[in-house]
Protein backbone atom coordinates (compact mmCIF):
# COMPACT_ATOMS: atom_id res chain seq x y z
CA UNK A 1 0.00 0.00 0.00
CA UNK A 2 1.42 3.35 -1.35
CA UNK A 3 1.92 6.10 1.58
CA UNK A 4 -0.57 8.28 0.00
CA UNK A 5 -3.04 6.19 0.18
CA UNK A 6 -2.50 5.00 3.72
CA UNK A 7 -2.52 8.60 4.69
CA UNK A 8 -6.22 8.92 2.54
CA UNK A 9 -7.10 6.17 4.57
CA UNK A 10 -6.33 7.42 8.18
CA UNK A 11 -8.05 11.02 6.73
CA UNK A 12 -10.75 9.40 6.02
CA UNK A 13 -11.03 7.81 9.68
CA UNK A 14 -10.19 11.20 11.45
CA UNK A 15 -13.00 13.04 9.46
CA UNK A 16 -15.19 9.99 10.85
CA UNK A 17 -14.45 10.49 14.21
CA UNK A 18 -14.46 14.17 14.03
CA UNK A 19 -18.33 14.02 12.62
CA UNK A 20 -19.21 11.09 15.14
CA UNK A 21 -17.55 13.19 18.25
CA UNK A 22 -19.89 16.70 16.77
CA UNK A 23 -22.90 14.63 17.05
CA UNK A 24 -22.19 12.67 20.03
CA UNK A 25 -21.83 16.65 21.56
CA UNK A 26 -25.11 18.07 19.93
CA UNK A 27 -26.75 14.70 21.15
CA UNK A 28 -25.08 14.76 24.69
CA UNK A 29 -26.80 18.69 24.62
CA UNK A 30 -29.80 18.18 23.67
CA UNK A 31 -30.30 15.41 25.65
CA UNK A 32 -29.02 17.13 28.63
CA UNK A 33 -31.29 20.35 27.66
CA UNK A 34 -34.39 18.10 27.21
CA UNK A 35 -33.56 16.51 30.61
CA UNK A 36 -33.46 19.67 32.25
CA UNK A 37 -36.97 21.34 31.23
CA UNK A 38 -38.48 17.93 30.94
CA UNK A 39 -37.93 15.42 33.68
CA UNK A 40 -40.01 12.78 34.03
CA UNK A 41 -39.52 11.79 30.19
CA UNK A 42 -35.76 10.41 30.20
CA UNK A 43 -36.53 7.93 27.20
CA UNK A 44 -38.68 10.35 25.40
CA UNK A 45 -35.78 12.85 25.54
CA UNK A 46 -33.43 10.35 24.41
CA UNK A 47 -35.30 9.40 21.47
CA UNK A 48 -35.77 12.97 20.53
CA UNK A 49 -32.26 14.56 20.80
CA UNK A 50 -31.20 11.35 18.97
CA UNK A 51 -33.22 11.42 16.18
CA UNK A 52 -32.50 15.14 16.16
CA UNK A 53 -28.97 14.53 15.79
CA UNK A 54 -29.84 12.19 12.60
CA UNK A 55 -29.94 14.49 10.15
CA UNK A 56 -27.03 16.73 11.37
CA UNK A 57 -24.81 12.88 11.32
CA UNK A 58 -26.07 12.31 7.54
CA UNK A 59 -24.81 15.84 6.57
CA UNK A 60 -21.42 15.26 7.99
CA UNK A 61 -20.87 12.09 7.22
CA UNK A 62 -21.66 12.67 3.45
CA UNK A 63 -20.77 15.62 2.72
CA UNK A 64 -17.43 16.05 5.08
CA UNK A 65 -16.04 12.45 6.07
CA UNK A 66 -17.48 10.48 2.91
CA UNK A 67 -17.25 13.54 0.51
CA UNK A 68 -20.45 11.30 -1.48
CA UNK A 69 -21.30 12.63 -5.02
CA UNK A 70 -24.05 10.17 -5.57
CA UNK A 71 -27.68 10.60 -5.11
CA UNK A 72 -28.88 12.04 -1.80
CA UNK A 73 -31.84 10.17 -1.66
CA UNK A 74 -30.76 6.48 -1.59
CA UNK A 75 -27.85 7.22 0.64
CA UNK A 76 -30.13 8.75 2.83
CA UNK A 77 -32.67 6.54 3.10
CA UNK A 78 -29.70 3.58 3.67
CA UNK A 79 -28.48 6.15 6.53
CA UNK A 80 -31.55 6.19 8.34
CA UNK A 81 -32.23 2.34 8.65
CA UNK A 82 -28.32 2.48 9.60
CA UNK A 83 -28.93 4.71 12.35
CA UNK A 84 -31.98 2.99 13.27
CA UNK A 85 -30.52 -0.31 13.65
CA UNK A 86 -27.96 1.34 15.57
CA UNK A 87 -30.29 2.82 17.76
CA UNK A 88 -32.38 -0.26 18.57
CA UNK A 89 -28.87 -2.59 18.63
CA UNK A 90 -27.92 -0.59 21.21
CA UNK A 91 -30.64 -0.31 23.22
CA UNK A 92 -30.28 -4.07 23.47
CA UNK A 93 -26.78 -4.11 24.40
CA UNK A 94 -28.20 -1.83 27.10
CA UNK A 95 -30.75 -4.55 27.49
CA UNK A 96 -28.88 -7.35 28.60
CA UNK A 97 -25.58 -5.44 30.04
CA UNK A 98 -28.78 -5.18 32.80
CA UNK A 99 -30.33 -8.40 32.71
CA UNK A 100 -26.21 -9.98 33.32
CA UNK A 101 -25.98 -7.41 36.21
CA UNK A 102 -23.06 -5.78 34.77
CA UNK A 103 -21.52 -2.23 35.56
CA UNK A 104 -23.11 -0.20 32.66
CA UNK A 105 -19.97 1.34 32.50
CA UNK A 106 -19.21 -1.87 30.62
CA UNK A 107 -22.49 -1.81 28.62
CA UNK A 108 -21.44 2.41 27.70
CA UNK A 109 -17.78 1.32 26.45
CA UNK A 110 -19.20 -2.03 24.17
CA UNK A 111 -22.07 0.16 22.82
CA UNK A 112 -19.86 3.02 22.37
CA UNK A 113 -17.08 1.20 20.60
CA UNK A 114 -18.97 -1.63 18.76
CA UNK A 115 -21.69 0.98 17.29
CA UNK A 116 -19.19 3.19 15.61
CA UNK A 117 -17.30 0.73 14.11
CA UNK A 118 -19.56 -1.25 12.45
CA UNK A 119 -21.09 2.56 11.24
CA UNK A 120 -17.87 3.05 9.62
CA UNK A 121 -17.78 -0.50 8.24
CA UNK A 122 -21.47 -0.65 6.80
CA UNK A 123 -20.92 3.56 5.68
CA UNK A 124 -17.73 3.00 3.83
CA UNK A 125 -19.20 0.22 2.20
CA UNK A 126 -22.82 0.41 1.66
CA UNK A 127 -24.57 4.09 2.47
CA UNK A 128 -21.48 6.13 0.94
CA UNK A 129 -19.47 3.33 -1.67
CA UNK A 130 -18.59 4.82 -4.74
CA UNK A 131 -20.77 2.22 -6.31
CA UNK A 132 -24.06 3.50 -4.16
CA UNK A 133 -24.93 5.88 -6.54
Amino acid sequence: MSVMRLFKKYMLIGRFVVSGTATTILYALLSLILNYYFKDNMMLNHVAAYFFSVPVSYLLQSLYTFRYKGSHFKASAKFFVLTTVGFFTGIIIVHFVEILNIHYVYGTILVSGFIPLINYIIMRLWVFSKTAS
